[in-house]
């Protein structure tokens, strides 16, 4: 069988730092937990995502160690600051997106701003993806933080295996145009439906 990539926000695998010392435990989370017989069922399979614990607090010792030790379970991190964790998931994907998916209240009070860093973290994920994969992965992106990502592997992959799964609801058409960026998300999404190679969103 080829390998499959899960990207997902989170690693199943969280990180922390303890008077200095760094801790690694089981995320919590019915994606961790759904999807985890996949790295156990085969070494070749890797899962891609946040390790839990923002970069601006690791050494670079610690980098390398946390990269040994999620090694060990077939994960490879995905590095954030704490400004691109509050840009790209707190206000981004989790003040905009889920509550518009939800047809409730979006706060688009910082959209610039975070919006960029949205973006610049959906590259992030692509690269680390494309770090690790073969020729022939099959690549499974989840949920609304990653809806470029598709889009970006199609760009290097015109014939690849790439599938999304939206874990929230999709919202109605009115409410979805509501979104600025509605366009850019919608394209970065049909990268994983064979839409053929997409420009980078912008």
């Amino acid at each position: 069988m080829a390998q499959v990539i899960i990207v997902s926000n989170r690693l199943p695998v969280s990180v922390k730092k303890v008077d200095g010392v760094l801790e690694f435990s089981r995320s919590l989370g019915g994606v961790a937990t759904g999807l985890s017989s996949y790295l156990t069922g085969s070494s070749r399979n890797k899962w891609i995502g946040w390790p839990g614990i923002a970069s601006d607090e690791l050494t670079e010792d610690d980098r390398q160690a946390i990269l040994a030790e999620l090694a060990k379970d077939n994960c490879y991190p995905v590095f954030l600051t704490q400004k691109q964790l509050n840009d790209f998931y707190g206000e981004y994907s989790n003040r905009i997106v889920w509550p518009l998916f939800h047809n409730l209240k979006a706060h688009y009070e910082k959209r610039g701003a975070s919006w960029r860093a949205y973006r610049k973290a959906n590259e992030l994920y692509a690269d680390a993806v494309e770090a690790v994969a073969q020729p022939k992965s099959t690549i499974w992106v989840h949920d609304y933080h990653l809806m470029l990502v598709p889009e970006l592997l199609r760009a290097k992959r015109p014939a690849g295996h790439i599938g999304f799964f939206l874990h929230i609801p999709f919202p109605n058409p009115e409410t979805y145009r509501e979104l600025p960026e509605a366009k850019k998300l919608l394209r970065g999404v049909l990268g994983a439906f064979g839409a053929g190679p997409g420009r980078p969103p912008t």
